[in-house]
């Protein structure tokens, strides 16, 4: 079940820094008392209580992140030659349809937490968060470049121990190689949902993700392989059921978050304060 007595979502920024600090200097953060079963569960209650809001917000969201990308592909696509680098212009573009695609992201994040959560969640959060796509773009950019470097160092790596081996170091390399980039990529997932929900800092929200997922990296690779199957049920049902199962999947990340951070999640229908007090009567 989940833990809904850590954190107060009306709390000031003070109480908030607080926390964040107690959770970055914990060394016991061994995984909490919810499932992914939990996640799926309550989300899909969530989704069922106010079903049509999240949907037309979420989709009209993605809708709305690809339109800036698009119009900069369709405005330059006749400059745009396979093998030449794009001229200043392109770039420019290119860069202004990014931040305008990460504000829609950021409201995303903003309504589906305030849905997930039991907040005031409205259609206006998607144009809300024109503050954080600063430290978003900038989370992602130290990230990418993380990334980078990870692959630099494992090819190096896998290049000396080629001179001791031979080819078998290239497998070596990829069964120790993808196993580490992901671990280390799922670490940092919960960077822009605490860069909106808590107003934390790039490089702030890079720690906090990663002391928050200690111990969880396995339970949210299952909880994305189930989102995944259920997208692909979504999609047999002739693509209409990705309506419902692409939203359904980003209440799960959010409702993920707010376990995985000790928030209150929302209960539409109390179904667990009646087994709480199941269990007490017992």
């Amino acid at each position: 079940m989940f833990d809904e007595n850590e954190f107060d979502p009306n709390r000031s920024k003070v109480e908030v820094d607080l926390v964040e600090e107690a959770i970055r200097t914990r060394d016991d953060l061994a995984p909490s008392s919810f499932t992914v079963e939990d996640i799926l569960n309550r989300s899909w209650e969530i989704l069922r209580s106010c079903g049509p809001q999240i949907i037309f917000t979420l989709w009209f969201g993605i809708f709305l992140g690809f339109v800036p990308m698009l119009l900069s592909l369709l405005l330059t696509i006749d400059q745009r030659v396979p093998g030449r680098q794009p001229g200043r212009g392109i770039r420019i573009l290119d860069f202004v349809a990014l931040g305008l695609s990460i504000l829609v992201f950021a409201g995303m994040i903003l309504f589906v937490t305030n849905v997930a959560s039991g907040r005031t969640a409205a259609f206006g959060d998607l144009f809300r968060c024109r503050k954080f796509a600063g430290p978003i773009l900038l989370a992602y950019f130290l990230m990418a470049l993380a990334g980078v470097g990870i692959q630099f160092l494992l090819i190096f790596a896998t290049m000396i121990l080629g001179e001791v081996i031979g080819d078998f170091a290239i497998l070596v390399g990829f069964f120790v190689g993808v196993p580490v980039f992901y671990a280390i990529t799922i670490s940092l997932t919960q960077v822009p949902f605490l860069i909106v929900d808590r107003e934390t800092s790039a490089f702030g929200a890079l720690k906090l993700s990663w002391a928050l997922m200690r111990g969880h990296r396995v339970q949210y690779l299952f909880l994305t392989f189930c989102c995944f199957v259920i997208n692909v049920i979504g999609l047999l049902a002739f693509g209409v059921g990705l309506l419902v199962t692409v939203p359904l999947n980003m209440l799960c990340l959010a409702v993920f978050y707010l376990a995985l951070s000790g928030q209150p999640v929302a209960d539409p229908y109390g179904w667990s304060r009646t087994e709480e007090n199941s269990s007490v009567s017992r």
